[in-house]
């Protein structure tokens, strides 16, 4: 070996060992609280205190979003009471605050939403409407489909073997899978955390935003009743929602760990938005979260 060689494999030996004692450098930003700033787009602005809610839980919750360690995914929580914003926090970047950002899955619940206007004005006739009513030409040479009706779709139920992993990205990738230029449905809305926030407030009021009567109030009521058994504990299934019977509550929900998280009983609405990352191995444990801010509800007056 010649002496050349020899010093480069002692340097690069001595700059592994240094790098394996450095600290890694924190990625996340440095914790300074949860209140929200006024920014004019609508909300009323208020504190934990103010809206019968414990500090100490909250501040546990956010500090875990601040755990580099934890949730690393994170990008945004957003917790509202009595239809008042009383604390946000954006662990990575604040400018999170303003960018429009996929957050999956939790599509399907708007969706879900605008099938229920979509009824209500008669655009569709109901529930059990088949696909291939509406659009007959796509079944011709699929005659073992024609009978998927709206409601086994809202409830994940059209017997399909769709496995994301396999088809989901040829779908986009593919020149007009999506020819009316405006969404999929199941995913891939981009939406600010804030404006996620405005649908969770507007389930929580039923349907009603101010003076205005967006979806029925029924609608509501039966796409987020439980519907489908889970084989996970703990939750069942609607019209694309998730329903979560120990909290009182129902979540739209979407890979990389986005959730939106209604409690009518506690008037809480809770985003967590995330890097759309569609393993689970960094998705965390969005249920130790729901417990401290669930926990952190004080009864109302």
């Amino acid at each position: 070996m010649g002496l050349n060689n020899f010093i480069i494999i002692l340097i690069t030996i001595s700059s592994l060992c240094l790098h394996g004692c450095i600290k890694d450098e924190a990625v996340k930003l440095a914790y300074k609280g949860y209140q929200p700033v006024t920014i004019g787009d609508g909300w009323q602005i208020s504190t934990p205190s103010m809206e019968n809610m414990d500090e100490d839980y909250l501040n546990t919750a956010f500090q875990l979003v601040h755990n580099n360690d934890r949730f690393m995914m994170a990008r945004s929580l957003l917790i509202l009471r009595n239809g008042k914003l009383v604390a946000e926090s954006y662990p990575n970047d604040t400018d999170d605050a303003n960018r429009i950002e996929n957050i999956q899955s939790c599509t399907k619940s708007f969706t879900s939403i605008l099938t229920g206007i979509a009824l209500e004005k008669g655009y569709l006739d109901s529930l059990n409407q088949t696909f291939s009513e509406i659009y007959p030409d796509y079944f011709i040479n699929h005659q073992d489909k024609k009978s998927i009706t709206i409601a086994n779709a809202l409830t994940m139920k059209t017997g399909i073997n769709f496995i994301d992993g396999d088809n989901t990205r040829p779908l986009y990738e593919t020149d007009k899978s999506s020819i009316d230029g405006i969404t999929f449905g199941a995913v891939s809305i981009f939406m600010k955390p804030r404006d996620i926030a405005k649908f969770g407030q507007l389930l929580l009021q039923n349907g009603k935003w101010r003076d205005k009567q967006i979806v029925d109030s029924t609608w509501i009521a039966e796409a987020t009743k439980p519907i489908v058994t889970m084989h996970s504990p703990g939750s069942s299934y609607g019209y694309y929602f998730w329903i979560f019977p120990a909290y009182g509550g129902y979540a739209a929900v979407g890979h990389g760990g986005q959730f939106l998280f209604v409690v009518p009983s506690k008037k809480l609405v809770v985003i967590y938005t995330a890097w759309p990352y569609t393993s689970g191995d960094m998705f965390d444990n969005f249920n130790e979260l729901a417990d401290l801010i669930i926990k952190s509800c004080k009864p109302l007056p």
